[in-house]
């Protein structure tokens, strides 16, 4: 009897979790899904698939796109050799660096490429 029991809580726990997923994109929302995959079990999480999406909180494609593009140019790619060179003429220019540090810093750049 003992064995019963516990079977069936966590069926109705592990339905209630997989509901509450659905539901949460559903316009049932996730404490509906919840209780109808805790109280009927498989029955209950096909019910709540069956709801209409949610469309108020779901993003629009351009949306996704949007916040896809801005996260990748918060990337940092490494300056090219070009314009390190560049950086290093300016700075021997502007007489921060000597002509010597500059050779130098000249061939470790043009010996990377």
């Amino acid at each position: 009897m003992e064995f019963v029991l516990t079977f069936a809580l966590i069926y109705s726990v592990i339905f209630s979790v997989i509901g509450y997923n659905i539901g949460k994109r559903k316009t049932i929302g996730s404490t509906g899904g919840a209780l109808l995959g805790f109280f009927l079990g498989l029955i209950g999480v096909l019910i709540v698939a069956c709801y209409p999406n949610d469309f108020e909180n779901e993003m629009s494609d351009l949306e996704y796109d949007a916040q896809i593009a801005k996260s990748y140019s918060n990337i940092n790619v490494p300056a090219s050799s070009p314009d390190d060179l560049i950086k290093w003429f300016e700075l021997k220019e502007k007489g921060a660096i000597t002509e010597e540090e500059f050779e130098l810093q000249k061939k470790k750049l043009l010996k990377k490429q």
